[in-house]
């Protein structure tokens, strides 16, 4: 963030004065410029806008960590096997073909590979992570 230094100083140049006395003295405490003192319209004006941009840049960097934590890679994990169970797949299960290379062969139907040609459960588990990361940025952009 930006440094404000100058408006807290011009902050601190004014004075709260009870509503008794400003009602009294309203024609002395009308906002004016004087050497080092700002008109406290001036200065109420510049804190706001301020307090809205710190506000915004604060809200910016709160979205960003939000996403950020959104496409994180357990979260693309979870939603992967999120997929992978809606589509009767067990995203953890060993496949018979990595199981015994030498037989080659998986005849489980919840294999995450089962839906696969080449039964290759490593490229099955990129490709649900694939789609869980397409998601979850989907969301993120929402």
């Amino acid at each position: 963030m930006k440094n404000n230094d100058g408006l807290v100083e011009r902050l601190r140049a004014l004075h709260v004065w009870p509503q008794f006395v400003a009602d009294e003295h309203a024609d002395l405490l009308r906002p004016r410029y004087s050497k080092g003192l700002y008109a406290v319209g001036e200065v109420a004006h510049e804190a706001a806008d301020t307090i809205l941009r710190l506000r915004a840049e604060l809200a910016a960097q709160h979205r960003e960590a939000e996403r950020a934590r959104l496409l994180s890679e357990d979260n693309a994990e979870k939603v992967a096997r999120a997929l992978a169970k809606a589509d009767g797949l067990d995203f953890d299960e060993i496949c018979g073909v990595d199981a015994d290379p030498d037989e080659g062969f998986c005849d489980s139907g919840t294999c995450v590979a089962a839906h696969w040609e080449e039964h290759d459960a490593e490229q099955a588990r990129r490709w649900y992570t694939h789609l869980a990361r397409a998601a979850l940025a989907a969301l993120g952009e929402v």
